[in-house]
């Protein structure tokens, strides 16, 4: 099946909904932690993921710092049976959409601790090596 598979439904998933355990099975505890704590420190986390019926093809954790004017990418899982349709390109368009409805002036991200496909991703979709300042985040782009 391509990329652009019409049985892809996306769901965004924010407050004062809580991601279902789909979302912790492909993206660890930090997702459903993210959403048990936010509140009082003015991050807002999204869960973005591409489904196909109930299955969950791709994931994304996303924080949005409205105070910061920043959007960070946490978390982005394409399951082993669904990779190479262009799903993780998606899921990144996606983050720097919503960082621009949040007016946000940077996404950044974690992903591509040590695998050079993902940076290659990143780099395509215009995102650039940050600078010591932003560190533990590795990319990030102007929106």
């Amino acid at each position: 099946m391509s990329g652009r598979d019409p049985e892809i439904q996306w769901q965004h998933i924010t407050l004062p909904q809580r991601p279902p355990d789909a979302a912790e099975t492909l993206l660890g505890t930090e997702a459903r932690r993210a959403f048990d704590n936010a509140g009082g420190g003015g991050v807002e986390p999204v869960v973005v993921a591409a489904t196909r019926g109930d299955q969950w093809l791709a994931a994304m954790l996303v924080f949005v710092e409205p105070e910061h004017a920043l959007a960070s990418i946490r978390q982005l899982v394409v399951v082993p049976a669904a990779r190479g349709q262009g799903l993780g390109g998606r899921l990144v368009r996606r983050a720097v959409n919503l960082a621009r409805e949040h007016n946000a002036r940077r996404v950044r991200s974690t992903a591509g601790f040590g695998c050079p496909d993902h940076r290659h991703m990143y780099e395509r979709l215009g995102f650039e090596d940050t600078d010591a300042d932003e560190r533990p985040y590795l990319m990030s782009r102007a929106v």
